[in-house]
């Protein structure tokens, strides 16, 4: 790259030697040549005594505003240069859309005393607008190294509750105000062509076979939603020996915050509980000719941390000033927690056809594994305030099935009319069983069917407008048998004689849960 010191002692340069020749030039008014030499000699010319050094004489004023002119016009060039330099090895793409919802919820009410039987309540929510803009960006520093990132603003129209704890999993798909969230970022060096370690927030959120209903050519993603859907941190070491076989690893350390560090001063400082570690990794199989993809994953938590989860004040003080919660004393924060709650291991498959006389076709399942150590989170529950044993890894009931199952099934038709605008059909079906845990974080559409303990349903009509722009109309049908979460409070040991609640997963209320939706969706990228 020149620098702009360089052009300028360069352009100097050139001035002064231009001065120079025009001195040694014969001047343009002295007439032409003789057109035959002169008959007699010509005196001789005396020798020089010595050398007489020739010294240019200094600029004008003009002439030196002009060279200062030349050289501001030569750094605004090289800074054009520079510029375009950089923005060359930046990419950016994105995406907005428009969202229009209803709902119908029959349930428990969510304001209901959780130590009392549920209040079943039937309520509509006939109009709600949302829009996300998201904008992506790719860069490639050098050679070896390439970065990925998203940014993202999630929202409803008009005002919006802030969400006093949001977790960190699902930043970005939780509507709340106008600020720019990312989602997504991360680096990934290229050790070898075929050997990558990658650091960061990477793309665990809408992967296969989210491209169908998304409207997309590839997955938005590189892991299943049989594994995961969410905003996750981690360590990949990824390794492809061949065209047709990818081979991934990860590594995940999750830290906690401290209690009492309200304000985030002191987070060099050791937590109470140890960091969240998992380890896991998938094989990507795929075949072109045969139009097949499938990917094979699994993970293990050797511990499962506990978690700062408050719980219903069984016993709520009275509230004169009218605070809010938590300071309206109407919640109990944990008193003791145990390094671990048990172990965790979860095996998956996913296979898709894509293009097969018009049908891309899914299915997919998980078998997790659930091994409680009966430790629990304590509260301060006791008559003389005390902590008492409530929350438990799921499963840690007597009797209770420590195997748990999901299914995942689907397909789209691309309707035989209209070209690349041919209209799209969908369907899909996930199953999760009673204590089934999963890393899937709600969606824009404010549902999380993958995290169901039950039943869910969707069906959706994609209308492509052009290449970057579609409409989509879906139906959504969640039947939620069992209620959810990593933990929850086990049944008493049967000798005890005290009679049973439901356990870490308890039924829900005897009318049942459901949720119907229904979703009108304008999207476009650029």
């Amino acid at each position: 790259m020149i620098s702009k010191s360089t052009l300028f002692v360069a352009t100097l340069a050139l001035a002064l030697s231009a001065t120079r020749a025009g001195a040694d030039d014969p001047p343009t008014d002295a007439g032409p040549a003789p057109a035959t030499p002169p008959t007699t000699p010509a005196p001789a010319e005396p020798a020089p005594t010595e050398p007489v050094a020739e010294v240019a004489a200094p600029p004008t004023a003009d002439e030196a505003s002009s060279l200062r002119s030349r050289i501001r016009e030569l750094e605004d060039r090289v800074d054009e240069v520079e510029r375009h330099a950089a923005l060359q090895r930046l990419e950016w793409s994105g995406d907005y859309r428009t969202t229009l919802s209803s709902f119908w919820y029959h349930g428990a009410s969510p304001d209901g005393n959780p130590y009392a039987p549920p209040v079943v309540i039937d309520d509509r929510n006939q109009e709600q607008w949302l829009h996300r803009v998201r904008l992506m960006i790719k860069a490639q520093p050098s050679e070896r190294f390439r970065f990925r990132g998203r940014m993202a603003v999630f929202k409803r129209f008009g005002s919006n509750t802030a969400t006093p704890s949001p977790q960190d999993f699902s930043e970005s798909r939780i509507p709340r105000d106008s600020a720019v969230r990312m989602d997504r970022f991360w680096l990934d060096w290229f050790i070898t062509p075929k050997l990558a370690l990658s650091f960061g927030r990477i793309s665990y959120s809408d992967g296969s076979p989210a491209e169908l209903r998304e409207n997309l050519a590839q997955p938005d993603a590189t892991w299943g939603l049989t594994m995961v859907d969410g905003e996750y941190e981690t360590v990949d070491l990824t390794y492809q020996p061949t065209r047709a076989l990818l081979l991934r690893g990860f590594y995940a350390s999750w830290a906690f915050p401290r209690n009492d560090d309200l304000f985030s001063s002191n987070l060099f400082l050791n937590s109470s509980t140890d960091n969240l570690r998992i380890i896991g990794g998938n094989a990507d199989i795929n075949v072109p000719s045969a139009n097949l993809f499938a990917q094979l994953g699994a993970y293990f938590v050797p511990k499962f941390r506990p978690f700062t989860i408050p719980i219903p004040n069984p016993m709520p003080p009275a509230n004169p000033a009218n605070n809010p919660p938590p300071l309206d004393g109407s919640l109990v924060f944990p008193t003791s927690m145990p390094d671990s709650l048990g172990t965790y291991a979860n095996l998956s498959l996913f296979v898709m056809l894509r293009d097969v006389a018009g049908f891309d076709l899914f299915a997919g399942g998980a078998l997790g594994f659930l091994d409680p150590n009966n430790e629990a989170i304590g509260y301060p529950l006791a008559p003389d305030g005390s902590s008492v044993p409530v929350l438990a890894l799921a499963s840690a009931d007597p009797g209770a099935n420590h195997v748990t199952k999901f299914v995942y099934t689907g397909g789209r038709w691309t309707l035989p009319f209209g070209g690349a605008r041919a209209p799209k059909l969908g369907a899909e079906y996930n199953y999760g069983s009673r204590y089934s845990i999963s890393f899937a974080q709600p969606t824009d559409t404010l549902t999380n069917k993958l995290a169901n303990r039950g039943s869910a349903f969707e069906a959706y009509y994609i209308q492509p407008i052009d290449e970057r722009t579609f409409l989509r109309a879906s139906w959504l049908f969640i039947d939620t048998k069992y209620t959810g979460g990593f933990f929850g409070a086990p049944d008493p040991d049967p000798a005890s004689g005290q009679p049973p609640h439901g356990g870490t997963s308890p039924p829900v209320n005897p009318t049942g849960q459901t949720l119907h939706a229904l979703s009108i969706t304008l999207h476009a990228g650029f």
